[in-house]
């Protein structure tokens, strides 16, 4: 057929005008939803809810502590994996800049109330880990200060009730981190960002087997997370959990979907 085995590659797309010379009384102003392109939801890829001021000087420098976008809708289940006790495993994300505008959101499910959750380090000790313990969230980080510490509040429920919980990360300036869980802002931890050139390596839901005993002593859990993980999105792009390559022991048994029935979620 007409046009068979052709690519058509974009470089560009706008959105709201049909050219960026335009007026800006020619913009459209309001509010646009759902675009997708090549099978992308491209307004997800945005670092965040923040609009963009094209005026502002790039030299201007950036406040300490500005207010993160609001937490917007809670994250449904899409692409959920189950990672059943017993076993070292992880999924590993291609190294990434935890910048300025950073974001990361995923949910999980468990009955099993301690594991590791997130872990991601930096040359010279920083690191920011979050954890399950005793059935509390905690949250904790190194950013060259000493660690810090954040958890839900005293008599909180635990999380390790069989039931989907969300957690989002979201930069509040270039120094700390708005921490929400189903939501409900707990506070703000000091981890500050890196120059652009530098990268990261996060772990969700554990971390290899060669570190697990390595982790700073100011974090407490020593295996990974056992249960459901599901939805994660870093920095505005949607992982599939299901097709990211896991790493994990020869004998692990890392699955598709959440299967409460088929593992036992309750501490090894």
């Amino acid at each position: 057929m007409p046009g068979e085995d052709f690519t058509l590659d974009v470089n560009q797309i706008i959105v709201g005008k049909t050219d960026v010379r335009e007026p800006a009384s020619t913009t459209f102003y309001g509010n646009l939803l759902n675009f997708y392109f090549d099978g992308e939801r491209l307004f997800d890829r945005f670092p965040s809810d923040i609009p963009v001021d094209a005026t502002t000087p790039a030299s201007t420098p950036a406040p300490d502590f500005i207010t993160p976008p609001q937490p917007g809708r809670p994250l449904v289940p899409i692409d959920p994996i189950t990672l059943p006790p017993g076993f070292f495993h992880y999924i590993r994300i291609p190294l990434i800049q935890i910048g300025a505008d950073s974001r990361i959101r995923f949910l999980f499910k468990t009955r099993d109330g301690n594991g590791v959750l997130l872990y991601t380090s930096r040359a010279g000790g920083s690191f920011l880990g979050v954890e399950l313990v005793d059935g509390q969230l905690i949250v904790v980080s190194n950013g060259g200060r000493g660690p810090r510490y954040l958890e839900l509040p005293s008599g909180s429920p635990s999380l390790a009730d069989g039931q989907w919980h969300e957690l989002d990360l979201t930069r509040a300036g270039p120094n700390r981190f708005l921490v929400r869980v189903d939501q409900q802002e707990i506070g703000r931890l000091y981890y500050p960002t890196v120059p652009i050139t530098d990268h990261e390596q996060i772990y969700i839901g554990g971390v290899p087997e060669s570190l697990i005993d390595h982790l700073p002593s100011s974090m407490r859990s020593r295996k990974g997370f056992s249960g459901c993980m599901a939805t994660l999105i870093i920095n505005g792009h949607s992982y599939n959990l299901q097709t990211i390559p896991s790493s994990s022991t020869s004998t692990s048994r890392i699955t598709s979907g959440c299967s409460e029935s088929r593992y036992s979620f309750y501490s090894v």
